[in-house]
């Protein structure tokens, strides 16, 4: 086999395997450290109707699996939707425990309601992007 045949088959190779390695980057999982992470910059930050979190967030948890799963842990519906999101993507689901208050926007004048606080704080991150699909706060 003649040289410039072996270095063209060893350049093809390469080629493949440089193309394999960034098909595969994209699919990489981000980790447990990087979700809880994102999760806290979300829950610090306000977000419409929520304020940020008002105490430090404690007891902070991430575990990875589907989004139907997710879905299920939370108890929500997935009528609720997750925009174009396949139910059996892998995300982490991050819960943690803080203060938060709703800041939906009154009427006005409005006397202000009386309002508990949400203690407990759930985040459901993309598990390749680390995009949040969906943010849930309850008392």
């Amino acid at each position: 086999m003649s040289v410039l045949i072996r270095h063209t088959i060893l350049a093809i190779a390469v080629l493949l395997l440089i193309g394999c390695g960034a098909v595969r980057g994209e699919q990489q999982i981000i980790s447990r450290e990087e979700a809880i992470a994102m999760a806290l910059q979300i829950a610090r930050a306000p977000q419409p109707e929520l304020s940020g979190a008002l105490t430090e967030p404690a007891n902070v948890q991430a575990e990875r699996m589907t989004l139907i799963d997710a879905y299920r842990h939370l108890d929500v519906t997935t009528e609720l939707g997750a925009g174009s999101y396949d139910n059996e993507a892998v995300v982490w689901l991050v819960t943690m425990e803080g203060t938060w208050m709703s800041e939906f926007p009154r009427q006005p004048n409005a006397p202000e309601p009386e309002q508990d606080p949400y203690r407990h704080y759930a985040i459901i991150l993309d598990a390749t992007s680390g995009s949040p699909i969906m943010i849930s706060a309850r008392p």
